[in-house]
């Protein structure tokens, strides 16, 4: 006796069996799949300014989705930013940034968007290597630019306090003075 099979259930089951996903290929996929990008923030390079000949004695790299920025010498322009499983890869070029020419960006995050290890390149200057750490209120730096006051126990006048990253204004003296009135009475005798 023959089994007769309608072309379009045949069809439905070679489409589920094609649906299926084995154990095997699900973990070769969860290890592929790309992690999201990490979120905007400031990464503070320590050591040497990045920039030479610069004012400022504090950098750092920003990163806004897909716009990268170096403080004020490298404004905030349209770079690349893209979420790999080592971390995440940012890229970005100006023509000019203060006395340097020509200026290049590579760098990447570690895998929890906390520091950022990349090199500088520009014409006519030697590519400068750096280390970056993400800037937030309480890591010992004041970064003006984050708008930070004060961090820590530093950038505050006494008595202000440093409170979140900013600086307070002390609290009002509760001392009370108290003072008293005398009254003398004179009387006129007849």
């Amino acid at each position: 006796m023959t089994v007769r099979t309608h072309p379009w259930r045949f069809v439905a089951i070679v489409m589920m069996a094609g649906a299926m996903i084995t154990p095997a290929q699900a973990a070769t996929h969860r290890r592929h799949k790309k992690p999201p990008a990490c979120p905007p923030a400031r990464y503070v390079v320590r050591g040497a300014p990045l920039i030479p000949a610069a004012p400022s004695a504090l950098y750092a790299v920003v990163v806004q989705d897909q716009e990268v920025g170096i403080d004020s010498d490298c404004p905030l322009s349209k770079g690349r930013v893209t979420p790999t499983t080592q971390g995440t890869q940012v890229f970005g070029k100006w023509a000019s940034c203060g006395p340097l020419e020509g200026v290049r960006l590579h760098a990447l995050t570690g895998s929890v968007c906390n520091t950022l290890v990349g090199v500088l390149r520009a014409r006519r200057y030697p590519a400068r290597q750096f280390v970056a750490t993400r800037s937030r209120c309480g890591d010992g730096i004041v970064d003006v630019g984050a708008g930070e006051q004060c961090d820590v126990l530093q950038g505050c006048a006494p008595p202000a306090p440093c409170i979140r990253c900013r600086c307070k204004a002390p609290p009002p003296s509760t001392s009370t003075t108290s003072t008293s009135t005398t009254t003398t009475t004179t009387f006129a005798v007849p």
